[in-house]
């Protein structure tokens, strides 16, 4: 049954009010699968220099300027010697690299299997009012550093290391803004692996964390209902990718129906002001961007 009838099945049975749903998740953050992340632009006055040094690689992050004008290069040394040095292409920023305070811009982290040669990981913010957090890796590919980049969204990605292997956690970015507004960003986790140049989408090896990132949205939508406002559709909609991911779509379908038939996927952001309407407009996101079979 598709989960708008069902939806319609539900609400026609459902008897009685029940309390509004709480508060808007304006201003609410999430813990982990996904983060909201406004940064203050870095306005060094003089160049600014982060070395990092691991297996025999050392590299170094050297950087001036501020918003929206930085100029910064990138130098890799082997052993000593200097392998790689170029300035860092706005461009590929979608116009901005701007470096995250301190050293969190640059990191060395063996991504790859079958003991190769470490990867050089910058990290940049965009600065823009929506976006973005922006993954360059360097990376050696016969003899030569490569790269390749990912826009991650406004969520940051997180290195962690699951079964013995290293792994970039982060959140699925096509979500945000999407059923609620951005500053309240609630984003189904998305676990990659990174090989040969390409990111790897391995999310649905990771039930675990799938179903601990699911409870995260459930609770964060639990908790704007208990407080009695209007709620965004954010949460529930994470949460519903997340468990759509665990095949568990039927659950999810009675969960929306309820929640529908008890006007709580009505008022707020993202929701539209129909319950049934916000269904039909999940359900088809999530179809197309493979959580719902």
């Amino acid at each position: 049954m598709r989960r708008t009838m069902l939806a319609a099945a539900i609400g026609a049975t459902l008897l009685g009010a029940t309390p509004a749903l709480a508060g808007s998740a304006t201003g609410m953050r999430a813990r982990s699968g996904a983060l909201s992340h406004e940064a203050t632009p870095a306005t060094p006055a003089t160049a600014t220099t982060v070395t990092r040094t691991r297996a025999g690689i050392t590299a170094r992050l050297t950087y001036a300027g501020h918003y929206p004008k930085f100029r910064e290069t990138l130098t890799i040394s082997t052993h000593g010697r200097i392998a790689y040095r170029r300035a860092i292409s706005q461009r590929r920023c979608e116009g901005v690299c701007g470096p995250l305070p301190g050293r969190a811009s640059l990191r060395i982290v063996p991504l790859q299997r079958g003991g190769a040669t470490p990867a050089v990981l910058l990290s940049f913010n965009t600065f823009g009012s929506d976006c973005c957090t922006i993954e360059q890796i360097l990376y050696l590919h016969r003899n030569r550093w490569a790269l390749a980049t990912r826009n991650f969204g406004p969520v940051p990605a997180r290195v962690a290391r699951l079964r013995g292997d290293l792994y970039l956690i982060g959140g699925e970015k096509s979500f945000a803004a999407r059923f609620g507004p951005m500053v309240a960003v609630a984003l189904p986790i998305e676990v990659l692996r990174f090989s040969a140049g390409r990111f790897h989408d391995v999310t649905r090896r990771f039930p675990r964390l799938i179903a601990r990132d699911a409870a995260r949205w459930l609770a964060a939508f639990k908790l704007q209902a208990r407080r009695g406002g209007p709620a965004d559709g954010a949460a529930i909609a994470a949460w519903a990718a997340d468990e759509d991911s665990l095949g568990h779509s039927r659950r999810v379908a009675r969960y929306l129906a309820a929640q529908a038939a008890l006007k709580h996927l009505d008022a707020g952001p993202g929701f539209g002001g129909d319950g049934k309407r916000f269904i039909a407009r999940l359900d088809a996101f999530l179809r197309r961007r493979g959580y719902l079979r």
